[in-house]
């Protein structure tokens, strides 16, 4: 009987050391993927912040390209006016030229 209780007792310590050296692997497996992720963790950032900036790039031309046509319009429109504004006063132009080259009464 006693030896049954020292065996059981035995067995006990024995379980223990292994649970003990098991838990021992384990919180140094667990250590280990925290410092991995903790190495990771400002690459993983970095590309996030990456992709966040992109996406808000995009955006902004996105949201850009309505009022850049506005402009665009604008822009073709007054650039049209002008032309014909100068075509229409080219004869005029050309007749002032004339007339300071040639002089006022036809003679140079």
């Amino acid at each position: 009987m006693a030896f049954e209780i020292i065996k059981s007792i035995i067995d006990a310590e024995s379980q223990g050391d292994s649970i003990q050296k098991s838990a021992i692997e384990e919180a140094n497996l667990i250590k280990s993927q925290a410092d991995s992720l903790a190495l990771n963790m400002p690459q993983k950032t970095k590309a996030e912040a990456k992709a966040y900036e992109d996406e808000l790039v995009k955006k902004a031309i996105s949201d850009a390209e309505p009022k850049k046509k506005e402009i665009l319009e604008d822009a073709l429109k007054k650039c049209t006016e002008l032309k014909a504004s100068a075509e229409s006063k080219i004869d005029l132009a050309v007749e002032s030229v004339i007339r300071k080259v040639v002089g006022e009464d036809g003679n140079s």
